[in-house]
């Protein structure tokens, strides 16, 4: 289907609040959003009972691992930046062959990345099977939370080198305990 400038405009065109022009991609193309509601802006999905919902479909557990994944990208993204920064350009485009030899904080960021990834899969490993099975509860959310809060101080603490009284080694274990209030469920 083909439409003109002018249709498009008329079909998809509206000026918000600001005097901004706003686009509906759903009025040019409904095929390109064919689960967005009528207004064309709020995501629909079906529950398990078969009753059609507006919002986010995703449980908070699995977007505390979402978000475990970003941190991730997070940590990987200042690890390759430190052995860039430590190595020079040329070697960050290159194959590698050689190790950066990294100190301080970008050897740190790297360990923490490194800690992080292991830590990721226990947590998904655990959550994913929990969720699938469509256990849900307080605990479960609770400890999901407590593992992506635990996780984010621990690369704060470890990334920036605080060695006060053992935080890392607490935001650690916080973190181990909500993976293990999540595991705790499935039985």
């Amino acid at each position: 289907m083909h439409f003109s400038r002018e249709t498009v405009k008329a079909r998809a065109g509206r000026f918000g609040t600001a005097g901004q022009f706003c686009f509906d991609v759903r009025a040019v193309c409904p095929a390109l959003s064919p689960n967005r509601s009528k207004a064309g802006m709020i995501p629909l999905f079906r529950t398990k009972n078969g009753q059609i919902k507006r919002g986010n479909p995703m449980s908070v557990e699995l977007s505390m691992l979402m978000w475990s994944g970003v941190l991730l990208l997070v940590l990987v993204v200042m690890a390759a930046n430190a052995g860039i920064m430590a190595m020079g350009m040329p070697w960050g485009f290159s194959n590698r062959d050689e190790a950066a030899n990294l100190e301080g904080w970008g050897a740190r960021a790297k360990r923490c990345y490194m800690n992080h990834l292991e830590n990721t899969v226990i947590f998904a490993a655990i959550l994913l099977p929990v969720s699938l099975s469509g256990i849900s509860n307080d605990m479960t959310v609770l400890g999901a939370q407590i593992f992506l809060a635990a996780r984010v101080a621990h690369a704060i603490i470890y990334v920036a080198g605080i060695t006060l009284l053992g935080l890392r080694t607490l935001a650690y274990f916080a973190g181990v305990i909500g993976t293990i209030m999540i595991l705790i469920q499935a039985f």
